[in-house]
């Protein structure tokens, strides 16, 4: 067996026939190294895999993650694991298959273990890059869906108004990228699904914003085969005072929030040919 971390890939497995003979035992290891790699039901479609080759009750599954629920109330006792998509993940996994184990990647960089400086320059990296606690607070504050930010009635409504927008929004629980190559629909029709946020999310706020994204910045945008979509997508700041861009080089529109100082993203450019919305925060 290989030491945790050394070379696993998304997901790996230790034991199983091919290593300990006929009737041994596996142990499928789901590595996630950022917040934003989590994946809802991943955990349950490896278990899924696993047991199409090896029988279930020889099977056990482990979680690596930046941080696991026992982390979180040990650095931060104020602060709610739940909070966390990758906590949440695993334990609506656990519910269903009791071997389980949700460890974060602190717990390994704990090991005692004569590794020499590779090892110890394992250990640093771990904990000031993978999983510092200076990270956490902003991991707990931002790891949400749109349904916690704006309310369960005005995201599943802009869900709805979305998909009829033309947009494939069947990965809504994880966000939504939409290719604008692909995308025939009205550039109002989807400005329209964004209004419902901005008009009746909860917790939005009619605090005026100044626009932060220069417009000397525009034109790839503006001048790109998709102008017209990110063209209304710049017309609505100029409709809600609530409403800025932002960015350096891609752009995100954001909207005030009483509950968050810095406003709420609603969508973010990546490229004049990409849209991204609802990534959890």
């Amino acid at each position: 067996m290989r030491p945790l971390g050394s070379r696993f890939r998304g997901n790996d497995v230790l034991g199983g026939d091919d290593v300990l003979g006929g009737g041994g035992r596996v142990v499928g290891i789901e590595v996630k190294t950022s917040a934003g790699s989590v994946k809802e039901g991943q955990l349950e479609g490896s278990l899924k895999r696993f047991t199409e080759k090896y029988s279930p009750d020889r099977i056990a599954m482990a979680y690596l993650t930046p941080f696991n629920r026992e982390r979180v109330n040990r650095l931060r006792a104020d602060a709610e694991a739940s909070a966390l998509s990758s906590v949440r993940e695993f334990e609506e996994f656990a519910g269903k298959f009791p071997d389980a184990r949700h460890l974060s990647w602190l717990d390994i960089a704990d090991i005692e273990w004569q590794g020499g400086d590779s090892w110890r320059q394992h250990q640093e990296y771990v904990r000031n890059y993978v999983a510092p606690e200076s990270r956490l607070g902003t991991m707990i504050s931002r790891d949400r869906s749109l349904d916690e930010f704006f309310g369960e009635s005005a995201a599943e409504e802009f869900w709805d108004e979305l998909g009829r927008a033309g947009v494939d929004v069947q990965a809504k629980e994880e966000g939504v990228r939409i290719d604008l190559e692909k995308f025939k629909g009205d550039p109002q029709a989807l400005t329209g699904a964004l209004e419902i946020l901005i008009l009746r999310g909860e917790g939005v706020s009619g605090t005026k914003k100044v626009d932060k994204f220069p417009c000397t910045l525009r034109g790839p945008f503006l001048d790109s085969d998709h102008g017209a979509v990110h063209s209304a997508l710049f017309d609505l700041p100029k409709r809600f005072g609530k409403v800025w861009p932002q960015g350096e080089k891609d752009y995100g529109l954001r909207v005030a929030h009483k509950n968050h100082a810095s406003g709420v993203s609603l969508i973010r450019s990546k490229g004049a040919r990409c849209l991204e919305t609802g990534q959890p925060r």
